[in-house]
């Protein structure tokens, strides 16, 4: 899978308007390689939070920051978070702090 990783992006909608100029400005080949390490399921509410505040520490990141890493081919390896019947997922590369410190946001 290849996603638009944006650094220190503040929420979903921050997220989305750094999406807009990376494709404006490189294009497709601004993607990253990612593979989904772990899927973690949020609470709505808990969910809807996290999106609201990426940088924000959460104690999910922080026990998965094993997890996260950019490995020597340059694959992002990330994991996912999500809610039941949200229409979209981010993917997180923490880069070994307690936030979301790179982000894609993913359409179900």
């Amino acid at each position: 899978m290849k996603a638009y990783m944006v650094r220190k992006a503040a929420s979903v909608k921050d997220w989305e308007d750094a999406k807009k100029c990376i494709e404006i400005y490189s294009g497709e080949k601004a993607k990253r390689e990612v593979v989904i390490e772990k899927t973690i399921t949020l609470a709505p509410g808990e969910f809807a939070a996290f999106c609201d505040c990426l940088l924000e520490d959460k104690d999910f990141i922080k026990i998965n920051r094993n997890l996260m890493r950019m490995d020597e081919h340059g694959i992002w390896h990330c994991i996912k978070v999500t809610a039941r019947g949200s229409k979209v997922s981010v993917l997180v590369n923490s880069e070994g702090y307690d936030y979301a410190r790179y982000t894609a946001v993913i359409k179900k």
